[in-house]
């Protein structure tokens, strides 16, 4: 619109000019030029009417669960499912192969040594596997014989032993060669002199305990005694070990090394993972893991009873292997069987996650 006075332009919504009050007259529309098609006005499309829904109180909205399982071709199912077997099947043994690492480590730790050390009865051991010795007496009655005269009976053998510092030397000296197998600190060398002065240390206790004088004769004889038995001693030297059972030695070095079981927990990690991967269900997954655990664990417990009892394969006939195997049990029994109750509960608790998965997607 425009003003016929002033000559001001207003849009076509305004009639009379702002400025002069003068009544606006409407401009001319130019012809459209050649080549530029008008646009037709587009009727607008009518509105759908929108329809109120009336929602009853305490409805829930239910949301479709969707399974997410990995659909693979039947050409690869079965080699999967081989696959999956032999992970589980794996990380059984990874799972014993652990357990007896971190035993085995556990074990050369200096309390487990010494309880051990305390637990081992040395004068109950038959005498014969030590002396040459007719009959068969205990090393504390042959003690007693050899001290014939002397008013020793085992009874006080035993106390001497019990009281003096014998028991003490062998849990430090063990305790030593424990850390030597962990971390590879070479132990004190074990010298007859080393001997003698330990025998020193106890000649009061003696007296004290069986009210017999040891006399200077008596431990000229002993260091001599001592002195023989000098080439055994160096047997028990770290050199003269590894000498001699050097492939053992490295083998249990490194099969209870922090390397190695962190190696091994790796390795069950990953064979879970690959479990997952080729199934690729999370439920299935579960249940091959749990499996494995749960059946670890309860071999392992088995194998702690049987350790226990000294049931075959662990029954030995020579009275100083079971002996010896009293003594690893008591100090370790313990443990084993807390590993293996950890071991099984982990098994079963996967077990029982993989089951409510399977009959939560068979509800849905």
């Amino acid at each position: 619109m425009t003003c016929p006075d002033c000559k001001k332009i207003y849009n076509d919504h305004v009639t009379i000019c702002i400025s002069c009050g003068a009544e606006l007259v409407p401009d001319e529309k130019e012809p459209p030029a050649e080549g530029i098609f008008e646009t037709e006005e587009v009727s607008a499309v009518p509105e759908a009417p929108v329809q109120s829904v009336s929602v009853p109180s305490g409805y829930t909205p239910v949301i479709p669960i969707t399974n997410t399982k990995t659909e693979y071709p039947d050409d690869f199912r079965r080699p999967a499912r081989a696959l999956s077997v032999i992970s589980g099947v794996m990380l059984f043994a990874v799972t014993l192969l652990l357990f007896c690492s971190f035993t085995l480590r556990l074990f050369t730790t200096e309390e487990k040594l010494s309880q051990a050390v305390k637990s081992f009865d040395f004068l109950s051991l038959p005498a014969g596997s030590f002396i040459p010795l007719s009959g068969e007496h205990t090393l504390g009655e042959a003690v007693a014989v050899m001290a014939d005269g002397s008013g020793l009976d085992s009874t006080k053998i035993k106390a001497v032993y019990e009281s003096s510092t014998i028991r003490e030397f062998l849990c430090d000296t063990l305790g030593q060669y424990g850390r030597y197998l962990r971390d590879g600190t070479p132990p004190d060398e074990i010298t007859a002199e080393t001997l003698k002065t330990l025998f020193s240390e106890n000649i009061s206790v003696v007296s004290q305990r069986t009210g017999y004088v040891i006399s200077e004769k008596d431990i000229s004889l002993a260091y001599d005694h001592i002195d023989s038995l000098s080439p055994v001693i160096a047997g028990l030297s770290v050199r003269e070990l590894e000498s001699r059972f050097g492939t053992a030695v490295t083998f249990i070095k490194s099969f209870i090394s922090l390397p190695v079981i962190i190696a091994e927990l790796t390795a069950a990690l990953l064979f879970i993972i690959l479990t997952a991967a080729v199934t690729g269900s999370g439920q299935k997954t579960l249940f091959s893991a749990g499996t494995s655990l749960t059946a670890a664990g309860l071999v392992i417990t088995g194998a702690v009873f049987m350790l226990t009892m000294q049931i075959k394969p662990f029954y030995f006939e020579s009275a100083a292997a079971r002996e010896l195997l009293k003594s690893v049990s008591d100090a370790m029994s313990g443990g084993m069987y807390s590993m293996a109750v950890i071991i099984t509960i982990s098994g079963l608790a996967a077990l029982i996650w993989s089951f409510s998965l399977k009959n939560a997607v068979k509800k849905s």
